[in-house]
């Protein structure tokens, strides 16, 4: 019964590593924590497709520490700010709340698309 449940979760968000959502993808569920990205995907992160209503928060740290990025749309380049650092993240549904750490190092940035 957990398998089937498992299996009909919803995917949320799909990480890329290339730009353009190009490149290796891995979809992910709402509730997916990585605290400790290893082999492929660590460091490996450069765009993010986001369904409404939800939320990235990507760390430069394992363990959801250090700096970290909040995304709530699509980012189809992490630019270079992000591009490639992100060593832990959480899937979570939109809260427009900062993190569990409200005290950690926040990146803000404005995405200009005009």
């Amino acid at each position: 019964m957990l398998l089937a449940s498992a299996l009909a979760q919803e995917t949320v968000v799909t990480i890329y590593t290339d730009v353009m959502f190009k490149g290796f993808s891995m979809n992910l569920t709402s509730g997916t924590c990585a605290t400790n990205i290893s082999n492929f995907w660590a460091q490996s992160i450069s765009s993010i497709r986001i369904q409404p209503g939800y939320d990235v928060v990507g760390y430069a740290n394992a363990s959801l520490a250090g700096y970290y990025m909040i995304w709530d749309k699509d980012a189809m380049s992490l630019r270079k700010l992000w591009n490639d650092r992100i060593m832990s993240y959480i899937v979570r549904p939109q809260t427009h709340a900062l993190t569990s750490q409200p005290d950690n190092l926040q990146n803000v940035a404005m995405l200009n698309t005009g």
